[in-house]
């Protein structure tokens, strides 16, 4: 007995050991097949860096080759079927989507308005604007590669440049300074590039060759601004909208500034999010639901924070400007508004004349419509006296018409606005 359980724990011991023996031999194929793949994925990633290069080397020799073969008017051809596009072409983030400001501590109210943004139903035959997450496919973006200067070179990409932003429309929002990005930076900067790229920049700016843009005034998010101020701060929060949007359209005026060019287009859109009556209906969406009274003054806010880009384009610089106002909770239709920027040019000359001589630069908070609740603003106008104030300065019944009613007359609301005396400056916290 005690034989046979002896050979059977030699048996175990030697079976012990050829698993161990297998187990190591095992682990060494692991870390062996481990060191091939390493090995395989550095050898892959040369290669597809060789190829690269060697792609960006033929792309390169052959944009000279045509450069140096083909006339101008032939090389123009050759630029429209590569980058004239039909459609504008959209810049920057939060294009296509509502964009909404984290909520603040009032989380229930921002949720009730977050929450009712319910589906609309596009009629047939209106004319729809896109709002999916995704830009469209297929369009040549200022980063695309076909406009690298390492694929075709400096000369070629710089001549190549200046096609593309003075033949296409640039569709941009005002957010995060994305139209002075886009206006002021060199376009070799938008290419991704290793730490070792050589690559230098383009020498020129959009801005100089731009001759079409859609500008989208994002306010659709507006709701998330409280209309009471900030309790620590004193501050409106609902300012901030204006001020943004005031700020952000200030590369137009440089690019309307710059050089007086009647081929010069620009496309106002303004997007709002405004609720029609029908849904005060609907406990639901309830809070989202706006007084014309409110609507009036805050559209009123909005228009005065365009104003001065919009003039500057139209009659300093010359350029055809159209404005729409874009609203799908009240219509699938955009309203053409442009009609109610109606001072002429000498109209204008004028205004800029008196703020010159007060020396006083223009703000929109010159023009500002307080709150119902704030009486009279040290600076701006109380909301009592909207009616007034839009018939004076803009010759309107009401900020959401698409016509004038009346002329615009010198008076106490144009050309001049209501500025803050130096000692309520001090006090005022915008």
């Amino acid at each position: 007995m005690a034989s046979d359980i002896e050979a059977s724990m030699a048996a175990l011991r030697q079976l012990k050991e050829q698993s161990n023996a297998k187990l190591k031999e095992h682990q060494e194929l692991q870390r062996r097949i481990q060191e091939i793949e390493q090995e395989k994925d550095r050898i892959d990633k040369a290669f597809e860096e060789e190829l690269v290069c060697h792609a960006q080397a033929d792309c390169r020799q052959f944009a000279s080759m045509m450069y140096a073969k083909l006339p101008q008017e032939i090389r123009d051809m050759v630029y429209a079927y590569l980058y004239l596009e039909d459609a504008p072409i959209p810049i920057g983030s939060h294009h296509f989507t509502t964009y909404v400001e984290p909520a603040d501590d009032d989380s229930q109210v921002h949720r009730a308005f977050n929450d009712a943004n319910t589906p609309f139903i596009i009629p047939e035959g209106a004319v729809t604007h896109d709002h999916s997450i995704a830009p469209p496919s297929g369009v040549v973006l200022p980063t695309d590669r076909t406009l690298n200067p390492v694929y075709l070179g400096h000369q070629v990409a710089f001549e190549a440049s200046k096609f593309y932003y003075s033949s296409n429309i640039f569709s941009i929002c005002t957010l995060f300074n994305t139209l002075s990005t886009f206006l002021f930076t060199d376009p070799a900067r938008g290419f991704a590039r290793s730490p070792e790229s050589k690559v230098q920049p383009l020498g020129l700016l959009p801005i100089d060759y731009v001759r079409s843009l859609q500008i989208r005034i994002k306010y659709e998010h507006f709701r998330t601004y409280a209309i009471k101020p900030e309790p620590s701060t004193g501050r409106r929060p609902e300012k901030t909208v204006y001020r943004g949007i005031f700020s952000n359209l200030g590369p137009l005026r440089e690019w309307g500034e710059r050089t007086a060019s009647p081929d010069r287009r620009a496309e106002f859109i303004i997007m709002t999010a405004f609720r029609t009556r029908h849904d005060a209906l609907n406990l639901r969406t309830r809070l989202n639901v706006l007084s014309l009274e409110l609507q009036n003054r805050r559209f009123t806010n909005l228009l005065e924070a365009m104003r001065p880009s919009i003039y500057t384009l139209k009659h300093d610089a010359g350029a055809n400007i159209s404005v729409l106002h874009h609203d799908e909770t009240w219509t699938p239709f955009p309203r053409n508004i442009s009609a109610i920027f109606s001072l002429t040019k000498t109209q204008w000359e004028y205004e800029k004349s008196i703020l010159r001589k007060e020396e006083v630069t223009y703000s929109p908070f010159h023009y500002w419509i307080a709150p119902r609740s704030d009486g009279t603003p040290e600076e701006g106008f109380a909301c009592a006296a909207i009616t007034a104030f839009l018939k004076g300065r803009w010759g309107l019944s009401s900020a959401l018409d698409t016509q004038c009613t009346y002329p615009i007359e010198e008076g106490a609301y144009w050309p001049k606005g209501r500025v803050a005396s130096p000692e309520s400056k001090r006090r005022m916290t915008p």
